[in-house]
C-alpha cells in the first residue's frame, strides 16, 4: 500500500513548555475543551505532575496531539520526557509574571532537543493592561535571546475569556506547513513515556513514534533501560487519538496494546524497537554545548545527569580535544565522551539534555554522535576531524568514517544502527565507497581500505615470520594463519580476505598453504641430498610409492619432505604421496580412457598404472575430490 506523504502530515504533535502556574494546562482545555490533569493530586493541588495527553483538529483538517508537560523544578524528568519527540512547542508565559526561572530552563531544554518550529504564547492577558504586556513582550525577547526561542513570535492569549485563541491556532496551523517530514524509512522506534494496564486488554504503553512504521500484528522487541534484556513483543492494536487504527507513522502520538509482556515488567525510558535496531553502550561521543543561563562549568570526570528519549542516567563527562583552560565555560560548545554509569541503548543523532548531578539544574545538551566509540580523553585534529564529519557529513562521508574507525567487522544492518541511516542508503553508500575502491565487501562484511591494508601488513608479518621459523616448509596453512592474526572475522572472510591477496600478488595459496607470492625453500647441501634422494625414490616407484614413514628417520628428513609438499610431492593422506610428474600423467591417463570409453573401473585405472587396488582408489579419491572425476556406482566419469 503507498502512502504519501500528505496523507501523514494530518498528525502533529504539539507541546506545551513553561514556568509553573503560567498557563499550560488551562490553554489545552481552552484548545480542546479537555483536561489533560486526570491524577486526583494534580486536581487538588492544581498542577500538572505526569504527563497528560490530548488532541484537537486544526482549521486544515490536520489532527493536532497535544503533550501537557508539568512546569514544576521537581517535574522536569517528566517534562523532557514528553517533550522528546514533538513537532511545535508552545513556551507559555504569564502576562502578570514574565519570564521565571523554569521558563528559561525549559527554553534551553527545547533548544537541546532538535525541535524545529515554537510559538511563545503570552497568556493571561485579560489580567494585564496593554502597557504590561508590551514590558513582558520586550522581557521576553530580552532573556530568551541565544535559546530555541529567539525571533520566535509572541502570540497573546487569555485562555479564560477566549481572547487570541483564534489567531493563536491560525498561527499553530501554518507552522504546520514547515514540519519537516519524520524518517518512515528507518527502522521502527518508540521511546515509551507511559505504561498502564487496560481490563480486557492488558498491557498499554504510550510514546510518540520516532522513527519507522508500526502495523498491526507486527513483530518488534523491547529493549529494558534497566537492564541487558530485551523482550519480543507483538502489537496487538494500535490507537491515535482513541482511535482504532491499522497503522502508525513516525511524528504520530502512538499508544499500542502489546502481546506477551507485563505491564509490571515495563517502565518509563524503556524503547520499542526493530530488532538490532539500537546499540547497548556504556560509552559515547557526543557534541554538546552548556547553556549561556547556567554559572556552572565543567571539568574532566564531572557526574551529571543525561537525557535522552525517555530516560535519565548517569554519566561522567570527559571533554575531547584541547582546551585553553581547565574547564568548559557557561556557553561554550565541542565534542565530549559520556562514560554511563549503566548501560544505555543509544542511535547516532539522539538529542540529549544534560543537567547539573546536585543541586540539579539544566546546564547543556546536545547530540549523540557515536554510540559506541573506544574510551579516550584528549584527541588530535585527525579525530576532531571525524567529529565533525559525523555531526555535519554527508551520507558517504558519515559511513566510510564509522568503518575507518571500526573495531569490528561491519554489515549493512550494524552499519545503520550505528549511523542512524536507512538500510537501503547505508547499502547505496556502500556501493559509492566499493567503486571508488575506498570500502571493500568480503562475504556480507564490509571493510574500510586502510583496515584492508592494515590486514595485509599483519598477514605479510605473520607469513614472513613463519617461512623464517620454518625455512623449508612450504608456507602455513590458513587456520594457523587466521588464529595467529587474531583477526576478528571466520573462516569464510578469512578465506575472503586471502583471496583479495591473493589476486593482487601479495600473498601465493596453494591446497589451504599460504606463503609469500616469491617463496621458496633453499636448501642446504645436506637438504638437498636428501631432496634428491626422496624425489628419486617417488620417481622410481612410480604409482607404488614409499610411505612417508620411510623418511621420518631424523627431524631433517621430516622438514624436507614437509618441505616438498605440494609442489613436488602431492598428498593422498596423512602417510601416502605421489610424486606430481606420476599425478599429471595418471591424470592424462584418465582423460584419454573417458575420452573413448566414458566410464572407468578401478580394476581398469589398477591396470592402466600397474599399481596396487589400494593406492588406485586413493589416487581416483584424490581427483573426485578435485572435481576431475566424480564417482558413478562403481566406475568413474569425467566431472
Amino acid at each position: 500500500m503507498l502512502y504519501l506523504w500528505g496523507d501523514l502530515m494530518k498528525n502533529v504533535v504539539i507541546g506545551t513548555a513553561g514556568h509553573i502556574d503560567h498557563g499550560k494546562t488551562t490553554l489545552i482545555r481552552a484548545l480542546t475543551g479537555r483536561n489533560t490533569d486526570t491524577l486526583q493530586e494534580e486536581i487538588k493541588r492544581g498542577i500538572s505532575i505526569n504527563l497528560g495527553f490530548t488532541y484537537f483538529d486544526l482549521p486544515s483538517g490536520k489532527r493536532a496531539g497535544i503533550v501537557d508537560v508539568p512546569g514544576h523544578e521537581r517535574f522536569i524528568k517528566n517534562m523532557i520526557a514528553g517533550a522528546y519527540g514533538i513537532d511545535i512547542v508552545l513556551l507559555t508565559i504569564a502576562a502578570t509574571e514574565s519570564v521565571k526561572p523554569q521558563t528559561i530552563e525549559h527554553a534551553d531544554i527545547i533548544s537541546f532537543l532538535g525541535i524545529k518550529e515554537g510559538l511563545i504564547v503570552m497568556t493571561k492577558c485579560d489580567m494585564a493592561d496593554e502597557i504590561m504586556r508590551e514590558l513582558v513582550a520586550d522581557d521576553i525577547k530580552e532573556r530568551l535571546k541565544g535559546t530555541f526561542f529567539e525571533n520566535k513570535e509572541i502570540v497573546m492569549i487569555d485562555s479564560i475569556s477566549g481572547f487570541g485563541l483564534d489567531h493563536l491556532i491560525e498561527k499553530i496551523d501554518k507552522l504546520t506547513e514547515k514540519i519537516e517530514p519524520r524518517n518512515i524509512a528507518s527502522p521502527t522506534r518508540m521511546n515509551i513515556d507511559r505504561v498502564f494496564t487496560s481490563k480486557g486488554f492488558g498491557t498499554i504503553v504510550t510514546g510518540t513514534l520516532i522513527e519507522g512504521k508500526i502495523f498491526v500484528n507486527d513483530e518488534l522487541n523491547i529493549y529494558h533501560c534497566e537492564t541487558k534484556n530485551v523482550t519480543k513483543t507483538k502489537i496487538k492494536n494500535i490507537q491515535i487519538h482513541e482511535k482504532n487504527v491499522p497503522s502508525a507513522y513516525a511524528g504520530q502520538r502512538t499508544a499500542l496494546n502489546l502481546a506477551n509482556v507485563k505491564a509490571s515488567e515495563l517502565m518509563r525510558g524503556d524503547i520499542l524497537a526493530a530488532e538490532d535496531s539500537v546499540i547497548h553502550t556504556a560509552i559515547a561521543d557526543a557534541q554538546f554545548s552548556l547553556t549561556k543561563n547556567t554559572k556552572v562549568s565543567l571539568k574532566m570526570w564531572d557526574r551529571v545527569r543525561i537525557y535522552t528519549g525517555a530516560r535519565e542516567i548517569l554519566a561522567r563527562f570527559v571533554p575531547l580535544g584541547e582546551l585553553e583552560q581547565d574547564a568548559v565555560l557557561p556557553g561554550e560548545s565541542g565534542f565530549c565522551q559520556l562514560r554511563f554509569e549503566k548501560e544505555i541503548y543509544l542511535k547516532k543523532g539522539d538529542p540529549f539534555v544534560m543537567r547539573r548531578y546536585s543541586p540539579m539544574e539544566t546546564i547543556g545538551g546536545g547530540k549523540i554522535l557515536d554510540p559506541a566509540p573506544r574510551k579516550r580523553r584528549r584527541v588530535g585534529g585527525d579525530e576532531m576531524n571525524a567529529f565533525s564529519i559525523k555531526s555535519e557529513g554527508s551520507t558517504s562521508d558519515i559511513i566510510e568514517e564509522f568503518l575507518k574507525r571500526a573495531t569490528d567487522k561491519m554489515t549493512v544492518k550494524t552499519l545503520s544502527a550505528l549511523t542512524s541511516i536507512g538500510e537501503e542508503e547505508t547499502k547505496e553508500a556502500l556501493i559509492m565507497l566499493m567503486d571508488k575502491k575506498i570500502a571493500t565487501n568480503l562475504n556480507g562484511f564490509y571493510f574500510h581500505i586502510n583496515t584492508i591494508e592494515d590486514f595485509r601488513l599483519s598477514l605479510v608479518e605473520k607469513v614472513a615470520d613463519f617461512h623464517n621459523k620454518f625455512g623449508l616448509k612450504p608456507g602455513i596453512s590458513k587456520e594457523e594463519l587466521r588464529s595467529k592474526t587474531g583477526l576478528p572475522i571466520k573462516p569464510k572472510e578469512f578465506d575472503a580476505l586471502l583471496q583479495v591477496f591473493s589476486d593482487d600478488g601479495t600473498l601465493k595459496i596453494v591446497d589451504n598453504i599460504v606463503s609469500l607470492t616469491n617463496f621458496s625453500p633453499q636448501y642446504t647441501a645436506s637438504q638437498q641430498k636428501i631432496y634428491n634422494e626422496i624425489e628419486k625414490s617417488y620417481l622410481n616407484s612410480a604409482f607404488m610409492p614409499p610411505p612417508k614413514s620411510q623418511f621420518s628417520g631424523s627431524k631433517v628428513s621430516l622438514e624436507v619432505f614437509d618441505s616438498m609438499v605440494p609442489k613436488t610431492l602431492i598428498c593422498l593422506d596423512d602417510n601416502n604421496f605421489l610424486h606430481i610428474n606420476h599425478m599429471n600423467s595418471a591424470k592424462e591417463m584418465i582423460r584419454r580412457h573417458l575420452s573413448e570409453h566414458k566410464t572407468m573401473s578401478l580394476a581398469e585405472f589398477r591396470d592402466m598404472t600397474n599399481s596396487s587396488r589400494k593406492y588406485c582408489l586413493l589416487i581416483l579419491e584424490y581427483f573426485d575430490s578435485h572435481h576431475f572425476t566424480r564417482r558413478d556406482g562403481e566406475t568413474r566419469r569425467l566431472y
